[in-house]
């Protein structure tokens, strides 16, 4: 499986209840919603960014050794494999958050 990726990088998360909390960012490449306030504009293009495998963005997420994962994007509920991937970060022990316009419907499984 490869996945358009935008950047991933270590941070601290700046929004909701987890505000504060060391996190590894995966933002991901593509977005159709075209908010206007949107700080990342260049992660739109779905042809943007680089193609990764899930095992690489697996490996690049472990070498922060954060257990606090935050999917952002772009859109992460545009991605068909995003529940996938999620399973994958929580196999490894990661915690997942996912940040998200909310304009599409995915079903969660807890």
């Amino acid at each position: 499986m490869r996945l358009r990726i935008s950047e991933i990088f270590a941070s601290v998360q700046g929004e909701g209840v987890t505000i504060g909390t060391p996190s590894a960012f995966v933002r991901l490449q593509g977005c159709s919603v075209g908010c206007t306030w949107c700080d990342t504009k260049y992660s739109w293009a779905s042809t943007g960014g680089r193609e990764m495998t899930l095992d690489a963005v697996l490996a690049e997420v472990a070498s922060t050794g954060l257990e606090n994962v935050v999917v952002t994007g772009g859109e992460p509920l545009e991605q068909s494999w995003i529940r996938r991937r999620g399973d994958a970060l929580k196999a490894a022990g990661r915690r997942i958050e996912v940040e998200t316009a909310g304009t599409q419907l995915r079903a969660a499984r807890r």
